[in-house]
């Protein structure tokens, strides 16, 4: 899955093409995260019990902190 709303009301995307990345948009602020991890592409986004974001990539997972 390529995109989530977490808890805080944040949505989390991924988009491939000429915006090619890894996104984060809340309220009027619209954040560029990353083209890619580590060696990898940003496959999924998820959230877990506690509301830590975890993506996965071709070449790992990561958790974002903060």
């Amino acid at each position: 899955m390529g995109l989530l709303e977490d808890r805080a009301g944040l949505l989390w995307f991924r988009a491939s093409g000429p915006i090619r990345g890894t996104y984060r948009q809340g309220g009027d602020t619209f954040q560029f995260l990353s083209t890619r991890l580590g060696d990898g592409d940003v496959m999924s986004i998820r959230e877990d019990k506690s509301g830590n974001v975890w993506l996965g990539t071709t070449a790992g997972v990561y958790r974002i902190d903060g």
